[in-house]
């Protein structure tokens, strides 16, 4: 098993793996936090229609406390997000969960002129010397032959 677990794709297939491949924890606390903030959210409304009630029998000033409820409907939310990242970081040590992206293929690199195809960017082939000059062939020198003294002569 290479890599570690990953998250499930569904959560009916997590449930039915018996090898433990796939997590099914981001899942779960994906659910908790949707709850958490729908309870927030139905708190903070059953909060306001009682502050509406009340303000109704005691007087309109009660009314000032409707954004203080609001304010702690949202904090419960903002709490809950916390909460469950942080059940989130215990569960993955801070390690991604979803399969790693497949590498993409190398591209080849652009033609330029005066290079090799295939070779490497930034890289150019050394500078040629000049051709040498042709090789005459051997003189005989000025006494008369091929390098023997005079008196040698073939």
């Amino acid at each position: 098993m290479s890599g570690g677990p990953y998250r499930a794709p569904s959560l009916l297939r997590a449930l039915l793996d018996v090898r433990f491949r796939w997590v099914i924890t981001p899942r779960l606390i994906g659910l908790l936090y949707v709850s958490a903030a729908g309870f927030n959210a139905f708190g903070c409304v059953m909060g306001l229609l009682t502050l509406w009630g009340f303000s109704a029998w005691a007087g309109t000033g009660w009314l000032w406390f409707a954004p203080v409820m609001i304010a702690a409907g949202v904090g419960g939310v903002l709490l809950s997000r916390v909460a469950c990242e942080w059940l989130m970081m215990t569960f993955t040590h801070g390690r991604s969960m979803e399969r790693p992206a497949a590498p993409k293929p190398a591209e080849p690199p652009a033609a330029v002129p005066g290079r090799a195809p295939g070779a490497v960017p930034g890289w150019a082939a050394p500078p040629q010397p000049p051709p040498a000059p042709p090789v005459a062939p051997p003189s005989p020198p000025a006494s008369g032959g091929w390098g023997l003294p005079p008196n040698r002569r073939p």
